[in-house]
C-alpha cells in the first residue's frame, strides 16, 4: 500500500499525543505531511517492485479480470510501512554539540482476508555527527528524508532476504461429524482459527493432524487444501503470544517497544510472536475496497497474550574516586505477565538492565540514548526468561454426574471461568499416529464440585456429553487453592503510605502478586487495552482475556519508605514496608506484609538531590522486589 503509516498518534497528529503509535521529534513534523509522505510512499512501492518478486501496484493486477472478488482478496497481499521511531538526541560540548537521529522503520506483509501479518521486519538506522552549537537540531532535520530513504531501502534489501513464503498443504485424509481431518497438525505449524483452502477453517489441531470446515460445499478423500506461510512450521508450531503494552516510559511508543519485545521472542525460541499491524483498519478497507469484496474472515486467536509494563527508574550522576571522573547510572526494568486462553495470569518474567558509564571532562552518552539502551536490554532480558514456561498438556475427562456436567480435575488446574471445547474420539485415520478427537461443543468452568469442577454449556447448540469426552487444557502456574479470580483493585492502584513516593510500583507490583498466590490472578485494565483489536480476531467474544470478568475479590499492593534515624556509622537509613491487601469491594478480607531497613547506596558529599533521590529508588526496587514475592507467599486467598 502506497503511504507511510504510523503517525496516527503522534508528536505530528493534534493534539500532540506523544508516543501512542510513533515516537516523532516536533521538529521532523514538517517532513512528514501529507504530500511527503506520499512520495515516500511511492519510492516504497518502488523499492519493492526491484527487490520483492510478484510485486503489483494495483491490487490483484494480473488476476483474470472474471476472478471473484474473494478470490482476487484470498489471493493477494498487502505491504506496508510504518515509521515507529525518528527521533533527536543532543549532547552539549560547549562550542559544539554532538547530535543522533536514530530512525526506525517496520515493513508488514499482510493477508488482507483475514489481517494476519505474515512477515514483519524492522531496521534501525543512526545518524549522528558534530554541529555547531544550536544548529544540530535543524540540521539533523535538514538531513531527515534523505537517512529515512536510506532507512527504507537497507529494510526493503533485508526483508527480501528472508522472505520466502510456502504453501502449507494438508491432505484430507477423512470425515467426521463436525468436519474433515487433514494429516497435518499444530506440529506442522496449523492453528485453531487459521484459513486453509478456499474457505476452510482449522476448528482444532492436534498434534498430527486437525478438523477443517468448509463454509460451503465439502470436500472429499485425497483432496489437498493449502494456504500461504512465511514463518518456518517449527515457528508457527510454538504457542502463538500477543503483546500489549500496560505502562510504558514517557514518550516511548508502544509499537516501537513490540517490535523489540517480538524479535527478543522469536529469537529465544519458545513463542512465535503474533504481530498486529496498528494501520489494520485503513489497510484493509482499502484492500476490500479495490478487491469490491466483503470480508467476514478474521485470524486465529492467540495462545497466551504477554501484558508488559516498563518502568525507567531515574538516572543518577555523582563523583567517582577519580578526580574529573564521574559515574552515570541508569536503570530500566520489564515485568511480564503471561495470560493464557482463560484469562489467567500463569507465568511472570522480570527483566532489568543497568548500565553504569565512566563520563569524563564532561564526555558521556547522551542520555536519551542510554535510557533508550536500558529500556531494549530490560525487554530483551524478560523475553529471555520466557523460556522458562514450560506448560503440560493434560486431557480431564468430563462426564454427567447428577444432571451437572463434571470435570475431573484434583489437580487444581483449572480456574472458574475458563471456556474449553469438548472433544470427543473419532477413531483412526490414515496418516495420523494416534486417535482423532474432534470439537463438539464448548463448555465454561463454573464452580466446584466434590473431585472436580461443574461445568455448563456455553455454546448455542445442546451438548449432550458421551463416555469418553475429555476436555484439553495447557496446564501451568501454581496449583490452585481457590478458584475464584482476583485482579488488582483499580488499574495500577497502590497504597503508598511513605513520605517517599515509590511511583514505580504501580508497573511492578501486580507481576509479583501472580508470580506467587495460589488463586487466578487476572491482568487489570487488559480487557480494555485489548478492545482495539476486536476486529481483527476469529471468536473474539469466547476469547476470556478480552472480557472484562468481574473478579470475586481484589488485591492492593502496599509500599511504604520512610526516613529513619542515621545509623552508627552516621549513614542515612530508611524503613521499607512492602505487603498486599485483599478486598472485597470495600471491606478488608486480609493482608501481609514485611518489614526491612533500608541503607542507601552511599554517595559523595554534595551529589545533588536529584541524583540522591534517583539512587534511592534503585535500592528501592533491588530490595522490593523480593520483600514482595516473600509477603505474597503469607496471603490465604478466600474459599
Amino acid at each position: 500500500m502506497r503511504g507511510l503509516y504510523g503517525l496516527d498518534h503522534s508528536a505530528c497528529t493534534p493534539p500532540g499525543d506523544l508516543g501512542d503509535t510513533a515516537m516523532i521529534a516536533p521538529a521532523l513534523c514538517n517532513q512528514l505531511g501529507e504530500a511527503e509522505r506520499q512520495r515516500i510512499g511511492q519510492r516504497f512501492v518502488e523499492a519493492m517492485a526491484a527487490h520483492f518478486p510478484g510485486v503489483e501496484a494495483r491490487f490483484a493486477q494480473s488476476l483474470p479480470a472474471d476472478v471473484s472478488p474473494r478470490a482476487r482478496l484470498a489471493s493477494s497481499l498487502i505491504a506496508s510501512l510504518r515509521l515507529t521511531r525518528a527521533t533527536i538526541w543532543t549532547v552539549d560540548k560547549g562550542v559544539r554539540t554532538d547530535g543522533f537521529l536514530p530512525i526506525t522503520l517496520a515493513l508488514d506483509i499482510s493477508n488482507g482476508a483475514t489481517g494476519e501479518v505474515v512477515f514483519t521486519r524492522t531496521h534501525s538506522l543512526l545518524a549522528s555527527g558534530p554541529y555547531a552549537a544550536g544548529t544540530a537540531e535543524q540540521e539533523l532535520a535538514r538531513q531527515f528524508p534523505a537517512k529515512l530513504d536510506q532507512a527504507m531501502q537497507a529494510l526493503i534489501v533485508e526483508a527480501a532476504a528472508d522472505w520466502k513464503p510456502y504453501a502449507q498443504s494438508a491432505t484430507v485424509v477423512g470425515r467426521v461429524e463436525n468436519g474433515w481431518v487433514v494429516d497435518r497438525g499444530r506440529g506442522h505449524g496449523l492453528r485453531i482459527g487459521d484459513a486453509i483452502g478456499d474457505d476452510g477453517h482449522i476448528v482444532y489441531a492436534g498434534a498430527d493432524y486437525a478438523v477443517v470446515r468448509p463454509v460451503l460445499g465439502e470436500y472429499r478423500t485425497g483432496q489437498i487444501l493449502a494456504r500461504t506461510a512465511v514463518q518456518p512450521a517449527a515457528m508457527l508450531a510454538k504457542p502463538s503470544l500477543l503483546t500489549s503494552f500496560a505502562d510504558v516510559p514517557q514518550g516511548y511508543a508502544k509499537p516501537f517497544l513490540t517490535s523489540i519485545f517480538e524479535d527478543a521472542v522469536g529469537a529465544s525460541g519458545g513463542f512465535a510472536p503474533m504481530p498486529v499491524n496498528p494501520g489494520f483498519s485503513s489497510l484493509r478497507a482499502m484492500a476490500l475496497g479495490e478487491a469490491q469484496a466483503l470480508s467476514t474472515d478474521s485470524r486465529s486467536l492467540p495462545d497466551y497474550v504477554a501484558s508488559i509494563g516498563v518502568t525507567l527508574l531515574p538516572s543518577a550522576t555523582f563523583p567517582s574516586n577519580i578526580p574529573g571522573v564521574a559515574i552515570d547510572r541508569h536503570e530500566a526494568h520489564a515485568f511480564v505477565e503471561l495470560i493464557d486462553r482463560s484469562g489467567r495470569i500463569v507465568f511472570t518474567a522480570h527483566g532489568q538492565a543497568k548500565i553504569v558509564d565512566e563520563a569524563a571532562a564532561g564526555i558521556r552518552f547522551s542520555i536519551e540514548q542510554r535510557h533508550d539502551t536500558v529500556i531494549r536490554n530490560a525487554l530483551i532480558d524478560a523475553a529471555a526468561k520466557l523460556w522458562a514456561f514450560k506448560p503440560q498438556p493434560l486431557s480431564l475427562p468430563i462426564a454427567e454426574a447428577g444432571g451437572r456436567m463434571v470435570i475431573a480435575d484434583r489437580g487444581g488446574a483449572l480456574p472458574i471461568g475458563a471456556q474449553l471445547k469438548v472433544l470427543r474420539k473419532a477413531g483412526r485415520m490414515p496418516g495420523v499416529a494416534g486417535a482423532v478427537f474432534e470439537p463438539v461443543g464448548e463448555i465454561r468452568v463454573e464452580g466446584q464440585a466434590e473431585g472436580g469442577m461443574l461445568a455448563s454449556n456455553a455454546d448455542i447448540a445442546p451438548l449432550r456429553l458421551r463416555s469418553g469426552d475429555v476436555v484439553a487444557i495447557e496446564s501451568a502456574g501454581p496449583p490452585l487453592i481457590a478458584r475464584r479470580p482476583v485482579k488488582q483493585c483499580g488499574v495500577g492502584r497502590v497504597d503508598d503510605r511513605g513520605p517517599v513516593p515509590i511511583a514505580f510500583w504501580r508497573v511492578a507490583a501486580s507481576a509479583r502478586f501472580a508470580a506467587h498466590f495460589p488463586a487466578p490472578v487476572h491482568s487489570a485494565g487488559l480487557a480494555d487495552r485489548l478492545q482495539i483489536l476486536r476486529d481483527q480476531f476469529a471468536d473474539w467474544d469466547s476469547f476470556a482475556p478480552a472480557q472484562d470478568h468481574p473478579a470475586d475479590y481484589c488485591f492492593i499492593p502496599v509500599i511504604g519508605v520512610a526516613p529513619e534515624s542515621n545509623d552508627a556509622k552516621g549513614r542515612p537509613q530508611y524503613s521499607l514496608a512492602v505487603g498486599y491487601t485483599l478486598m472485597r469491594d470495600e471491606t478488608k478480607l486480609s493482608g501481609g506484609g514485611l518489614r526491612a531497613v533500608l541503607t542507601p547506596t552511599a554517595l559523595p558529599a554534595g551529589v545533588d538531590p536529584a541524583s540522591t533521590r534517583a539512587m534511592l529508588l534503585q535500592d528501592v526496587m533491588a530490595q522490593a522486589l523480593p520483600l514482595a514475592d516473600r509477603a505474597v507467599v503469607t496471603l490465604k486467598p478466600p474459599l
